[in-house]
């Protein structure tokens, strides 16, 4: 075997933008502080601390819930530390069955062995592994973060008021965290006036918007993060936040992202009107945000120029590539057109 030769240089990383990048912008694996997480962080805190048995967090489609998950399981974790939090994506189910659903929560517990034996089964040996856990921490308590809630049935709700029981028998509390679409609204006010009490008084009492961009103050906030090494830094406690990764010598030369909140917001507000989006007023979902700017980042910081150049005729492409502005559709039957098996929950 050929012996390396100790003059070898150590692998660099990747450039900006390259096939094999592992920064967290290119993977679309990270989240930062927006002023509607830092909002409702205090509130989920206290949902904790009081031991609520659950609650909703609701907005529009790409206006983040997929990164409130994470977000607040890490704030928890920072709260109350030890504490066990859990996130279940909710599927479609046309026909939800026990056994199912409980599979579902024995994976999203991360447990070896979740599909083995029967629904009384499986309900057992969840709960004993939940319990397990919780003796192994530091804490008394549960956050089940529930993507997707809209998809719940009243079934879910009452296997998951079953499991709610069980543990409250061991002195174990259990929070269930609804995290979907304004459907929720809807399901909340029907659940209300049919005086099911038991689902609405459990899971529904209180409900809070997952809200997108709405002022440019707000957009420049989001800005801000990606030029602060302690709110975004790559490699972890290396000190090089994400704008100085992808714009080392305009960073160096002082240049900031934050630097294009105005023509940003301009362009997005432009594109909006170009395309008749349907809002009075400009909103940005999440997703939207974070996808304009990975494509920046990427794309603008391969100039190598220490003050960027930024115009609107070169940002609202990127906008409009992220799907802002796009035909608005119906909302999609959730009845139609599923991959999921049927059976599944």
């Amino acid at each position: 075997m050929k012996k390396k030769s100790k003059d070898t240089p150590a692998p660099q990383p990747p450039p900006p933008g390259s096939p094999n990048g592992q920064h967290p912008v290119e993977l679309g694996h990270y989240t930062i502080t927006t002023p509607m997480l830092s909002a409702l962080t205090p509130i989920v805190v206290r949902w904790v601390a009081r031991n609520a048995t659950g609650n909703i967090l609701r907005g529009n489609q790409r206006h983040g819930k997929s990164h409130a998950c994470p977000y607040f399981s890490g704030k928890l974790s920072e709260k109350f530390p030890g504490i066990l939090t859990y996130t279940i994506i909710c599927r479609t189910a046309l026909k939800p069955t026990e056994r199912a659903f409980f599979e579902r929560l024995l994976e999203a517990t991360h447990h070896l062995d979740p599909s083995r034996g029967t629904a009384s089964a499986m309900r057992n040996r969840l709960t004993g592994f939940l319990v397990e856990e919780v003796r192994r921490s530091n804490q008394n308590r549960i956050v089940l973060f529930i993507d997707e809630a809209q998809k719940l049935l009243e079934t879910h709700y009452d296997w998951l008021i079953d499991l709610h029981n069980e543990l409250r028998l061991v002195h174990v509390d259990m929070t269930v965290i609804l995290v979907g679409q304004n459907e929720l609204i809807d399901q909340r006010s029907d659940y209300k006036a049919r005086r099911k009490n038991h689902i609405f008084g459990r899971f529904m009492r209180e409900e809070y918007e997952l809200a997108p961009i709405r002022t440019k103050a707000e957009l420049a906030e989001c800005l801000k993060k990606f030029d602060d090494p302690k709110a975004c830094c790559w490699p972890e406690g290396s000190g090089i936040c994400y704008t100085a990764h992808f714009f080392k010598e305009a960073y160096a030369a002082g240049w900031r992202l934050a630097n294009i909140a105005d023509v940003l917001w301009e362009s997005f507000d432009e594109v909006r009107v170009r395309n008749g989006v349907s809002q009075a007023r400009l909103e940005i979902a999440l997703e939207d945000f974070f996808l304009t700017i990975k494509t920046f980042l990427i794309e603008v910081g391969r100039r190598k120029s220490t003050d960027p150049d930024v115009k609107k005729e070169e940002l609202m492409p990127m906008i409009v590539e992220a799907g802002f502005g796009s035909a608005e559709l119906p909302p999609e039957d959730p009845g139609e057109d599923s991959d999921d098996d049927p059976d599944e929950s």
